[in-house]
């Protein structure tokens, strides 16, 4: 499955700063941008979409469940 994932993160170019960081796109992003890839049209940039999931990951995380 990473191997799987690693590619598709490949596939999508600069729109993410690491190809790993296909992890945090919802699958109907992932899809989307696949597609626009593979059709050769642009991939939108989602850099800043992967760290915004990733500060209130990080935020989660340190919470205390009640």
């Amino acid at each position: 499955m990473r191997r799987l994932l690693r590619e598709a993160g490949r596939r999508l170019g600069d729109a993410l700063a690491d190809p790993m960081d296909v992890c945090w796109l919802t699958y109907d992003e992932l899809a989307a941008h696949l597609d626009a890839a593979d059709k050769g049209r642009p991939v939108p940039d989602q850099q800043d979409a992967v760290e915004a999931r990733r500060v209130v990951w990080r935020g989660q995380k340190r919470a205390t469940p009640p």
